[in-house]
């Protein structure tokens, strides 16, 4: 996983494992088309968990 992405990940950790976080970040960058980033896709998944 990418430096930026963990940063992000470590924020919702208690919350989703590392995988299923990964996981949903891919789904993310595919559902926007590629229009953004890992790192943006993971805030966008962060926020999604509150």
């Amino acid at each position: 996983m990418d430096e930026q992405i963990l940063e992000v990940y470590r924020q919702v950790a208690d919350q989703i494992s590392e995988q299923e976080f990964q996981d949903k970040v891919e789904e993310k960058v595919a559902l926007m088309a590629g229009l953004c980033d890992g790192r943006t896709a993971a805030m966008l998944v962060a926020r999604d968990l509150g």
